[in-house]
């Protein structure tokens, strides 16, 4: 078992595994979406958005990371 820290309001709603790389993107009520190594158990990036966030997923090269946002809204996020 992993257990990895970070969000600290809200509930985490969104949990996505990158298709091809130990990586894995959470996100959740603090409007936050963070991308976390799962050979490092640690955490690499942060995003801050203007909403909270509902869902996440991975393209399937995992090349793009599209977000679901709590007011119905979507954003597709290039992952480098």
């Amino acid at each position: 078992m992993l257990i990895l820290q970070g969000h600290c309001e809200g509930e985490l709603w969104a949990l996505a595994l990158h298709p091809k790389k130990p990586l894995a993107v959470t996100g959740s009520d603090d409007r936050s979406v963070r991308l976390w190594s799962l050979a490092d158990h640690a955490l690499i990036a942060r995003c801050n958005m203007e909403e909270a966030v509902r869902s996440v997923a991975f393209s399937p090269d995992g090349s793009q990371l599209a977000l679901g946002m709590k007011d119905g809204s979507f954003i597709v996020l290039r992952v480098s």
